[in-house]
């Protein structure tokens, strides 16, 4: 929840969540643009934002907004189930 306090953050920013040196931090983000949870506000550049794109945690997302109450019932089935976004979380995997 450190990065969502604020529109941008940079890695510094996430010392509570992501204790260590800086090199630590750098290494430990690297990947996130490539999975689409973070970007850069500029090409290379160091000061990111969250993706709300859809990426791994959608589904997590989707249903806590639901369980919020932020889903329209427009967009709820008729078994009160919240259409999930397709694609695999994370311990998830797709039928074979």
């Amino acid at each position: 929840m450190i990065a969502a306090r604020s529109e941008t953050f940079r890695a510094g920013d996430l010392t509570p969540a992501l204790p260590g040196t800086p090199a630590h931090r750098s290494i430990a983000i690297r990947g996130l643009p490539e999975r689409g949870l973070i970007a850069a506000d500029e090409p290379r550049g160091r000061i990111h934002h969250l993706s709300l794109g859809p990426h791994e945690l959608t589904p997590f997302v989707v249903g806590a907004l639901d369980r919020s109450g932020f889903i329209p019932s427009l967009l709820v089935d008729s078994t009160g189930a919240s259409p999930a976004p397709t694609g695999e979380g994370p311990g998830e995997s797709q039928p074979t």
